[in-house]
């Protein structure tokens, strides 16, 4: 049995490019190579036009739709992933998930995922969730590193879900954002939804059902840029991302919710080394760094802390 998604784009960039190269960008969780695969097997079209060559340069103002097809009810199967456990007791676990890593397998992902990384380990799964999903309380977007908890068994699921529902999960992220942040303490309170044009982004609108709240510190000032720490009270889809992009200072690197002249300010500002090493790296500057919740079995308090992942690290250390 299989499922199909229908993803819907407009190119609005003046310079045209390769329809190929573009997907690959607006669809981050998607490989150029899956991409590819799938205009080749005609589920591209292009101004209601199908398109099967990949070299298609898109100009400004083309409808794309993309189909993605997928297995719907097969389960993920047990694939070597790199992931740290900081903590495994007979109910849950926590686990240090490295940035570029998915969570769980969807419709729009070939890339071995968390979730069958786990079961490659021949970890206990919860089945109260969804069966692409065993164990997931609660999710990071791909390029985000850090701490998530894992439930073995249906009674924990259910109990750290209530627990995430009333709020009771302390998420702590840290993030390292383009300009100032101003003031250096605050809460940020929107109303939030799909972009109406570009529906693989989220935004702030006038208008919507749910609520997007931020809380933010600024730790500390380099330069132009705010080393920030962030408590979230809902858990919208990219919210600190697209939070810090409606504030005017995006997170460093990333690609979809980031100024497209990042490269250039940074330089213009004479930090060329800084942009020299953010080449290198394989995410945008941004982890969950600290959980804290209480156990559902034994109800003692739990709290985990991260230190900055390497590459974030060594980031803030040239910025010194």
């Amino acid at each position: 049995m299989t499922e199909s998604k229908t993803i819907h784009l407009e190119y609005q960039k003046e310079s045209p490019t390769r329809i190929d190269k573009y997907l690959s960008s607006a669809l981050p969780d998607i490989s150029r190579s899956h991409i590819q695969r799938l205009i080749e097997q005609g589920l591209l079209q292009i101004n209601e036009n199908t398109v099967k060559e990949k070299k298609h340069h898109v100009q400004k103002g083309d409808k794309i739709q993309l189909t993605l097809v997928c297995a719907s009810e097969e389960k993920p199967r047990p694939r070597p992933v790199p992931f740290d456990i900081l903590h495994e007791d007979d109910y849950l676990l926590i686990v240090n998930k490295p940035a570029g890593v998915i969570v769980h397998p969807a419709p729009s992902t070939t890339s071995p995922t968390l979730v069958e990384g786990l079961l490659y380990r021949s970890m206990p799964l919860s089945s109260e969730g969804h069966s692409q999903r065993p164990g997931i309380i609660h999710r990071l977007d791909k390029e985000t590193a850090g701490l998530l908890i894992v439930a073995k068994d249906n009674r924990v699921h259910k109990s750290l879900v209530q627990q995430m529902k009333e709020r009771k999960i302390k998420r702590l992220y840290r993030g390292l954002l383009l300009g100032r942040l101003s003031p250096p303490e605050g809460k940020i309170e929107t109303y939030y939804g799909r972009h109406p044009v570009k529906r693989y982004k989220m935004t702030v609108l006038e208008k919507a059902k749910r609520k997007a709240i931020t809380f933010y510190r600024v730790l500390k000032y380099y330069h132009q840029f705010s080393l920030v720490e962030f408590e979230l009270l809902t858990g919208r889809t990219h919210q600190i991302r697209v939070h810090m992009n409606y504030m005017g200072t995006p997170v460093i690197g990333d690609k979809t919710y980031g100024f497209s002249r990042e490269r250039d300010i940074i330089q213009k500002a004479g930090l060329f080394k800084p942009w020299d090493a953010l080449k290198k790296y394989p995410a945008h500057m941004l982890y969950a760094s600290t959980l804290v919740f209480s156990h559902p079995v034994t109800d003692k308090k739990l709290c985990f802390q991260i230190d900055n992942p390497p590459f974030f690290e060594e980031f803030l250390e040239i910025l010194a």
